[in-house]
């Protein structure tokens, strides 16, 4: 590269590495990583990413211990939507007695979704989530 790559190039290529299975090369990139930014809890999830689309629990683990180790903080995601003309946040703090009317919905777009050419590739699904992979739909619900 004619310049020095950052973080956000290192972060792509360890991204890259779990589509294309490089769990070695995904290693010494998420060590770089680590050493440019120790607390980017982002960088510690692509490599736990990574090890969870290969099966390798005991190494997702092996992160989530260094996560904590070094006190790295995960802060919740949110989505952002568009409703009537105004912009709406969703964050994990969804009320209980709406959650059912959320659900419902989702399930109206996915089966909306519904393509002979859609594949959803569950084995990239997060450590977390990996007891809900049983409910063929529970992937939907999960981010």
């Amino acid at each position: 590269m004619p310049i020095e790559p950052d973080s956000v190039v290192w972060a792509a290529l360890l991204g890259a590495c779990r589509i294309h299975q490089n769990v070695e090369l995904g290693r010494r990139v998420a060590e770089r990583l680590f050493d440019m930014d120790p607390q980017d809890s982002g960088n510690y999830v692509l490599l736990s990413n990574l090890y969870a689309s290969l099966g390798k629990w005991d190494e997702v683990e092996e992160v989530r211990k260094l996560m904590i180790d070094r006190h790295v903080i995960t802060r919740p995601g949110y989505s952002w939507t568009q409703i009537k003309k105004k912009i709406k946040s969703l964050t994990g703090n969804i009320q209980q007695e709406r959650i059912g009317v959320i659900y419902a919905t989702m399930k109206e777009f996915y089966n909306n979704m519904k393509d002979p050419s859609y594949d959803s590739d569950l084995k990239s699904l997060k450590y977390d989530a990996e007891e809900e992979k049983e409910d063929a739909h529970a992937h939907l619900y999960h981010s």
